[in-house]
């Protein structure tokens, strides 16, 4: 009976592996276009607030010098936006305005000099990773623009996010409970985080996600979070920004399926052996019966002797 069990056993189990595979795939894609999407959407939002900023260079008033109409119209571009504030810098660093607070209140230096210092030596636009805004105090991204008057470079203009915006987008996507869902910077920073956001923004995401992250501009792999929880990880990175969306499906809701099916197949090989023990322990019963009927039917001719009953 083994002999027929067995074969029923491994087909159960090459069905039961690859029916989690199969599985398995499924959500990591899923899991993949949703980071996609999300990355999508952030670019979108940085190009968005690049190209107001962009248009607010051009402004005759700033171009002038008058920094009082100028802040005027970066407060009224800012309620379009999606920008926290808008901070105009001299080429030595100092905050000349910035949209949060009244024009000629005294301010700080600018928050993240190395970004304006990017932004000088390329003459492009740069995407800033999070660092905590000098008039907030809290954590902030910014899209620098350097400004030329004259053809020469005169100020830098900043189109700032909150981080609560990047968490405010991880909300209103509604994504599973389980999903450990992470917005990370260019410089490996988490900017915002679907599980205990309070406990790691601004911490540095898990080593081995940032070497992946490195590496490929998307992908799976099964990793660990910061918490320890064994993850299926996909991940999708900027080519533009270098910000990268990392989404991780608890490995033990996907290996569930793999336990229960084998489980089932298990129970359902064992109870088949069961049965088939019991048939052969019957079966052998009433050959031994019919056997030891035969022999006295057997003894009975050979002596002349009357035939015993039948059983």
């Amino acid at each position: 009976m083994a002999a027929l069990v067995l074969p029923a056993f491994l087909i159960g189990l090459v069905w039961s592996l690859q029916a989690f595979d199969a599985s398995r795939a499924r959500s990591e894609a899923q899991a993949l276009q949703t980071a996609r999407s999300l990355m999508l959407d952030i670019d979108s939002e940085f190009k968005s607030l690049g190209a107001v900023a962009g248009a607010l260079t051009t402004s005759q008033a700033l171009q002038d010098g008058h920094l009082v109409a100028f802040q005027r119209q970066a407060e009224a571009a800012r309620r379009y936006t999606n920008a926290t504030n808008f901070v105009l810098t001299d080429v030595h660093g100092q905050q000349l305005l910035n949209t949060l607070k009244p024009y000629g209140t005294p301010l700080p230096r600018h928050g993240n000099p190395a970004l304006i210092d990017k932004a000088a030596k390329s003459g492009r636009m740069q995407v800033s990773d999070l660092y905590v805004g000098a008039v907030t105090g809290a954590g902030v991204m910014s899209i620098c623009l350097p400004v030329r008057v004259d053809g020469k470079l005169a100020y830098f203009l900043d189109a700032g996010q909150n981080a609560a915006e990047f968490a405010s987008l991880l909300a209103s996507r509604k994504l599973p409970a389980d999903w450990v869902v992470a917005i990370i910077d260019g410089g490996g920073t988490i900017v915002a985080r679907s599980r205990a956001p309070a406990q790691y923004l601004g911490k540095r995401a898990q080593p081995d996600l940032l070497r992946l992250i490195a590496a490929a501009p998307q992908g799976h792999a099964r990793l660990m979070t910061l918490e320890g929880i064994a993850v299926y990880t996909s991940f999708a990175r900027s080519p533009d920004s270098g910000w990268a969306v990392a989404i991780g499906i608890p490995a033990a809701s996907v290996d569930g399926e793999l336990w229960r099916s084998l489980a089932f197949n298990l129970s359902a090989s064992a109870l088949l052996l069961a049965v088939g023990v019991a048939l052969a322990v019957f079966a052998g019963a009433h050959i031994r019966r019919a056997m030891a009927q035969l022999v006295e039917i057997s003894a009975a001719l050979g002596s002349g002797a009357d035939l015993p009953p039948h059983h």
